[in-house]
């Protein structure tokens, strides 16, 4: 455990901490880890210190099952989850509207009711459908920032936006 008067906390120990967990209850070591994942020992020992890549978290978290947005969380690579609030939120706002129904009689608060899970299904697809086109969009930087990672890449400054080799997304260049 950290200790505070050791000064701030790492940014990733609180990924180090969950996989010493998972290593003490799976039985294993690092150097087990290390074979398995193929990520080094000091890739793994640097938790205590340093913040990982998106590619350690990644592999971490698909060896020991973990969530992969809750790994980003606990290494630091994302904020704490806007779901949280969220949740408050609608609970909040779901207790005073169910004491509100109570009041109600029957034949409306019944409407009411359905209206409320309408609504409710109806954000739980436009936020499935966030999350999906998310998803798309990452997928597609990613197999550009790929493809530009295997493309041999010269100095052509001047290779304004009327070159025809040149290919664009939108506006920007790709």
């Amino acid at each position: 455990m950290w200790n505070m008067s050791e000064g701030p906390v790492p940014p990733a120990r609180a990924l180090w901490e969950r996989i010493n967990r998972e290593m003490r209850k799976r039985g294993i070591t690092i150097s087990e880890v290390h074979r398995a994942t193929g990520l080094s020992r000091k890739t793994i020992y640097d938790l205590q210190e340093r913040r990982p890549t998106a590619d350690t978290v990644n592999t971490l978290a698909a060896f020991f099952g973990l969530d992969q947005d809750e790994a980003h969380r606990l290494a630091g690579l994302i904020p704490d989850s806007p779901d949280d609030e969220a949740a408050d939120l609608r609970s909040e706002v779901e207790g005073a509207l169910n004491e509100l129904l109570d009041r109600l009689p029957e034949s409306r608060r019944a409407f009411i009711a359905r209206m409320r899970d309408e609504e409710r299904a109806r954000y739980d697809r436009l936020r499935a459908d966030a999350n999906a086109e998310y998803a798309r969009a990452m997928a597609r930087l990613e197999e550009i920032a790929r493809f530009d990672a295997h493309e041999p890449q010269g100095d052509d400054e001047d290779a304004g936006e009327d070159d025809p080799e040149r290919a664009y997304i939108g506006d920007h260049p790709v």
